[in-house]
């Protein structure tokens, strides 16, 4: 496909950085930035994003799941019903267990969402709703499309196009039985809205995935899952904590989706809100849900600072025991507030914002500290929390781009802004050097993640945005300031990544177009 060469690139020919992240009101909008699509879901004041989600973490369906409605799956009144039923029908259960796979490998928060363990075994023993499972396998189905890329060494899976053709199939018919029962909430129908608005997002359908988030993150507030606090008579049952844990991990990760959006009418006041609110814990190897008490996760107070938690034994948590999950989801509300940012201040607000934007830099200071960036060896820290190392690289492009982001934004060539009298060069300077450090430390990851040998399709579709900001920065600043960028090789790992990427997550599509020509970089 063809790509936006700029060989020439001058300011005056560059979107200002500000109207890159200004246009951020979902994520959809972050990478369709050239298509002016702006979309407000006025019915429920919500502007939402799919999951930079960019997000997305590690649940399963809810131990109440027997008690859940079954809903009809035919509705013969609906008009726009683009497939039969027949279109719909679930696959064979050695199918069916290949898209589970697929999914909780390449979908950044099917282990917020779901435990795989039990989620595997709930499919076995038909323990899962048939509108979920249409939505699991609906999103999964969508990496197993063919395709004649050149970077087929970077393509790992199975490509199953008959599997793949019943992806959309799938979607529709779980979005027409959890939409139609919407009055009726219950966290498996949350869990599907959740599915569906990602799988909508990557692609393309940001209305349908508008729609969708917007219902998960009313419905689980609707229902308190953000107000599950546990205080010093919390119950030491398991089952019971389990059920807690996955309905608090559903509202975080409707809440990771609509971090993203650029100032998220529900995102007003929610950090007081959410405050002391369990981030989502760390099950362990071994974790059974009879048998094992849930260590409580980290909490944050209203300045989004981590506050000593304790479990229903008075038992501190530590550092040492916050999941991955749980540094993603303070990454995205790093990121929201990083977004609050972008609008460019009067000039008599500029000394605030710089104020603002310090306190949100040392916020990412214990992040940094936790994940032990730079990472030199990828696979035996992603081991430390029994995570994917796919996943660990995904969640440390999110840190990256914060940082990025904050040090672009005090360049004026870049934000917009005006720079005060009295502000050095030196400091811009600076600025400079330490946005094209955090690129050049993320590329550095990026090739350590190449040298493991580790699957791209893996990555988080937020991953293949921050490759994008990484090279489109780097090459501003080479061409409108005369700084040295970064080498050919660190720009090519960026395309790269956004490439590959943009095979699965449709929207990243027009990034890929406006990734600046990789021969303005200086080899």
């Amino acid at each position: 496909m063809p790509r936006a060469v700029v060989n020439d690139l001058t300011l005056s020919r560059l979107p200002p950085l500000q109207k890159d992240i200004a246009s951020l009101a979902t994520l959809t909008q972050i990478v369709m930035l050239n298509m002016n699509t702006t979309h407000i879901l006025t019915l429920l004041e919500i502007k939402s994003l799919l999951g930079m989600s960019l997000l997305q973490v590690d649940s399963t369906l809810s131990i109440e799941h027997t008690g859940s409605p079954r809903l009809s799956h035919r509705d013969q009144n609906q008009a726009t019903l683009p497939n039969n039923d027949q279109d719909a029908e679930l696959p064979s259960t050695e199918i069916g267990l290949l898209l589970l796979e697929v999914y909780f490998k390449r979908v950044y928060d099917a282990n917020l969402l779901f435990h795989k363990t039990m989620a595997f075994k709930l499919y076995t023993q038909q323990g899962i709703p048939d509108y979920l499972l249409r939505a699991i396998f609906a999103h999964a189905a969508n990496f197993l499309k063919e395709t004649d890329s050149s970077y087929g060494r970077h393509i790992p899976i199975l490509r199953v196009q008959s599997v793949f053709e019943k992806s959309w199939a799938w979607a529709r018919a779980s979005s027409r039985e959890v939409l139609s029962h919407v009055d009726e909430p219950n966290i498996l129908m949350i869990q599907s809205l959740q599915v569906l608005q990602l799988y909508y997002f990557s692609r393309g359908d940001s209305q349908r995935s508008t729609i969708h988030l917007s219902l998960a993150i009313q419905l689980s507030t609707l229902l308190m899952y953000d107000a599950l606090h546990e205080g010093v008579d919390a119950t030491s049952n398991p089952g019971i904590q389990f059920d807690r844990e996955l309905k608090r991990r559903c509202f975080w990760a409707a809440w990771c989706s609509s971090c993203i959006g650029k100032k998220d009418p529900y995102l007003s006041g929610v950090y007081e809100r959410i405050a002391g609110l369990p981030l989502p814990a760390r099950y362990g190897k071994g974790f059974s849900i009879m048998r094992s008490e849930i260590e409580l996760g980290q909490t944050m107070d209203i300045n989004w600072q981590v506050t000593p938690a304790t479990s229903a034994a008075s038992t501190i948590v530590t550092s040492t025991s916050c999941s991955l999950i749980a540094e993603l989801v303070k990454l995205f509300g790093i990121w929201g507030k990083v977004q609050a940012l972008v609008p460019v201040p009067t000039k008599e607000a500029n000394h605030e914002r710089a104020a603002e934007m310090d306190r949100i830099a040392k916020l990412l200071d214990p992040i940094a500290h936790s994940l032990q960036l730079p990472l030199s060896m990828i696979s035996s820290r992603a081991d430390d929390y029994d995570e994917s190392s796919e996943l660990l690289v995904s969640v440390c492009s999110l840190y990256y781009l914060c940082r990025l982001i904050l040090h672009a934004l005090m360049v004026p060539v870049l934000s917009g802004g005006q720079t005060e009298s009295h502000s050095s060069n030196q400091n811009i300077q600076s600025n400079v050097a330490e946005a094209l450090t955090q690129a050049s430390e993320f590329a550095e990851l990026l090739r350590r993640f190449f040298a493991e040998n580790l699957d791209v399709t893996r990555l988080a579709p937020f991953t293949g945005y921050a490759a994008f900001m990484m090279a489109s920065i780097s090459v501003t600043y080479t061409n409108a300031m005369g700084v040295p960028g970064l080498r050919s090789a660190e720009m090519k790992s960026f395309q790269t990544v956004l490439e590959v990427l943009s095979i699965y997550w449709r929207p990243l599509h027009s990034l890929v177009h406006s990734l600046p020509d990789l021969k303005a970089s200086p080899k």
